[in-house]
């Protein structure tokens, strides 16, 4: 089972709905949506935990042993393609410093693009 299946049964379980668990663990629902399809994952541990804590569970029943190797391995590296990508976007907006469900939004944007193109690429190969 899948991060984001976990994350989806468990809140379910629980009767919370992805706007409660987003404010209560500091979240954007967007985030927490694209979680739940699989579209992405927790950039930090410490996001996994609050979420975790919420859910009234361990980070560990919510990650597959694939899942923790992506979360540990790429953990550093997004962090530092992440600040730069942001630095480098905020420069298109006036300079702006853009909050953090701002930049959760922005990623999520990008992530279905990517998603998008690549799905695009694979039905236009297969044509």
């Amino acid at each position: 089972m899948s991060f984001g299946q976990k994350l989806k049964s468990i809140r379910k379980e629980r009767k919370i709905s992805q706007t409660e668990l987003a404010q209560a663990s500091g979240v954007a629902q967007r985030t927490i949506s694209s979680y739940e399809t699989d579209l992405s994952i927790p950039r930090t541990s410490n996001q996994l935990r609050k979420i975790a804590d919420v859910l009234g569970v361990t980070p560990a029943d919510l990650v597959s042993d694939d899942d923790r190797f992506l979360i540990s391995s790429e953990e550093v590296e997004y962090k530092v393609e992440a600040k730069r990508l942001v630095a480098e976007l905020t420069s298109l907006f006036s300079g702006g410093k853009m909050d953090e469900d701002d930049m959760d939004v922005l990623m999520l944007s990008m992530q279905q693009a990517y998603v998008e193109a690549k799905m695009k690429h694979h039905n236009d190969a297969n044509a």
